[in-house]
């Protein structure tokens, strides 16, 4: 709920002719308006006070994807809490990880934590995950309706079409079902699926909630298979910060994440509402209004969890994480095997926000 302006509530609730009726002017003393006059003067409110600038750096390009934010800033969440958030967009060319590492911004928010436990852990980053915004990673598996790939045996004798960093995850799915890595060819492509129209793949490797959704906009509708169900459950979209950040600047997390939970919580009920936000005003130009929404609707379930709808969006369970490690080890994928969840995440920044809450609004 909007923080109420003080002057705007004196004004409305203490109009002129409501302060002639009190017992100001009822009794023997008369105030004049220009006592009045001399007794606003005298009591004039402090100059408010300014906000503290923070910048956040995203994993990809402004869109929908970052809704929850986008509404936090236009409903006055983050002002509310003292803050003037930047968000800086990310992309294909953007690794967060060693940025945040870096210290160029306080927050990022990163896409995967398969590879945030492999970069903590293996190559030592100052690191720590604070919150979670997609309780499971919404990569997947896209193929056309002639010829899908719904299960692990589909993959053999596929080509199959990965960006650079979805090998690492591809390579963890083919680990945990024991596929040879040369019973599959790998085909080098960027983050446009026409390489699976133009036949270049049997299957593309994409985001279940954005490129299947640029498909169903010239009438294709594919087969997605995420790569949750084949076995790769890691959260995605997560939050994270220096360790130093977290020890000298907790009361700033707590803010912008209690903020961030209340424009969450607005976009989850407004979906077509900050879909247009998005294309009219935060996310980059050329966006469709179309695709936009049905992102933002995809999305939904993958903010949610049995987890968030007992104790609140952005929760994490340390049991997924300990998993995760776990994951990485048998398949080969993370080279230290006494890795410890508390190194990874916090959870005081949650509890903190929520103050014993489920919900902010």
């Amino acid at each position: 709920m909007a923080k109420r302006n003080v002057d705007a509530l004196w004004s409305n609730s203490m109009t002129r002719r409501d302060f002639l009726k009190t017992g100001l002017v009822a009794g023997t003393t008369l105030v004049s308006i220009s006592a009045l006059g001399s007794l606003a003067a005298g009591c004039a409110p402090a100059a408010p006070k300014a906000l503290e600038r923070i910048t956040v750096q995203l994993l990809w390009i402004k869109n929908v994807e970052f809704g929850g934010y986008w509404a936090a800033i236009d409903k006055g969440y983050y002002k509310e809490e003292g803050l003037d958030v930047i968000i800086l967009p990310g992309g294909p060319q953007v690794d967060v990880l060693p940025l945040i590492s870096a210290g160029t911004s306080p927050i990022g928010l990163h896409g995967g934590a398969d590879r945030f436990i492999m970069s903590v852990v293996d190559q030592g980053m100052p690191l720590r995950c604070f919150a979670t915004n997609f309780q499971k990673a919404p990569s997947a598996l896209m193929s056309l309706p002639e010829k899908p790939i719904t299960k692990p045996a589909d993959l053999i004798g596929k080509k199959i079409g990965l960006q650079t960093g979805a090998r690492g995850p591809f390579s963890t799915i083919l680990a945990i079902h024991k596929i040879p890595p040369e019973k599959v060819e790998i085909v080098p492509v960027g983050f446009d699926p026409t390489p699976l129209l133009t036949k270049q793949c049997d299957a593309y490797w994409c985001y279940a909630t954005n490129q299947p959704y640029m498909l169903k906009e010239k009438g294709i509708n594919p087969v997605v298979w995420p790569s949750y169900d084949a076995g790769y459950k890691f959260y995605g979209n997560i939050c994270i910060a220096q360790p130093k950040t977290l020890e000298k600047n907790e009361d700033m997390l707590v803010r912008w994440l209690r903020a961030s939970i209340k424009g969450w919580e607005y976009n989850n009920a407004h979906l077509e509402e900050i879909a247009k936000l998005t294309v009219e005003k935060y996310g980059q130009e050329g966006l469709s209004l179309q695709q936009q929404i049905w992102e933002n609707e995809a999305q939904l379930p993958y903010t949610e969890s049995p987890l968030t709808k007992q104790k609140g969006l952005f929760w994490m369970d340390p049991k997924v994480w300990q998993e995760g490690i776990e994951l990485l080890v048998d398949t080969g994928q993370l080279k230290k095997k006494d890795a410890k969840v508390d190194d990874l995440i916090t959870l005081e920044v949650l509890e903190k926000a929520y103050g014993g809450k489920t919900h902010l609004l």
